[in-house]
C-alpha cells in the first residue's frame, strides 16, 4: 500500500495542481530535485526565484595597490621605514595570504621587499637582519614560482614581533 502511493502521489499532485504529470514536480520529500521543485513551483508562481537564479556568484573587488613611494635611501631604493609603511602599516601585504594570490600583488610585493637585505639594521645584529630581510624576499619569490609551501614560508618570515624586538630603531 505505502509503495502504491508513492507512485501515485506525483500523479495525485498533478491532479490536484492542475497541470500534466510531466511538467510537475512533486512534493520535495517524494524523491524528486529540488531544482525539478523549485522549477514547478517557478511555473505556478512566477516571483519565486529558482536556484540558478538565486546563486550568484560575487565578483572579486579589484586589487588596490598603494602608489609606489620614490625611495629616500642612499641609492635611491625603498628605505626601510618606506618598506613597512607601504606594505605593512597599509596591511596590503595580507592579500599574499589570500587565496588564490593576485600575481599583481606578488610583483608589487617582490618590487618593495627587493632592497630590503641591503639596508642597514637601525639597532641589532646586521647579520640577523639580512637573513631575516632574505627570508622575506624568498618567500614572496616563491608565491611567485608557484610554490605550494609559500603561504607558510611567508607567514613565517613575516613575523613582526619577532623582528621588531630585534631590529627597530
Amino acid at each position: 500500500m505505502k509503495k502504491l502511493l508513492v507512485v501515485l502521489s506525483p500523479l495525485v499532485f498533478a491532479a490536484v495542481a492542475g497541470c500534466n504529470p510531466a511538467e510537475t514536480a512533486g512534493p520535495p520529500d517524494r524523491g524528486t530535485s529540488p531544482d525539478a521543485s523549485l522549477a514547478a513551483a517557478d511555473r505556478l508562481d512566477p516571483g519565486l526565484a529558482t536556484q540558478s537564479d538565486s546563486a550568484t556568484v560575487a565578483k572579486p573587488k579589484p586589487l588596490e595597490i598603494p602608489e609606489m613611494p620614490v625611495g629616500e635611501a642612499e641609492d635611491g631604493g625603498l628605505s626601510i621605514a618606506q618598506v613597512m609603511q607601504v606594505a605593512h602599516e597599509t596591511r596590503f601585504y595580507r592579500n599574499l595570504l589570500k587565496s588564490p594570490v593576485n600575481p599583481e600583488a606578488v610583483a608589487f610585493m617582490q618590487a618593495i621587499y627587493a632592497d630590503l637585505p641591503k639596508r642597514e639594521s637601525p639597532s641589532g645584529d646586521q647579520a640577523d637582519w639580512v637573513e631575516r630581510a632574505t627570508k622575506l624576499v624568498a618567500a614572496v619569490d616563491a608565491f611567485a614560482a608557484g610554490d605550494d609551501n609559500a603561504n607558510s614560508l611567508y607567514k613565517r618570515a613575516v613575523n613582526c614581533n619577532s623582528c621588531h624586538g630585534r631590529h627597530r630603531g
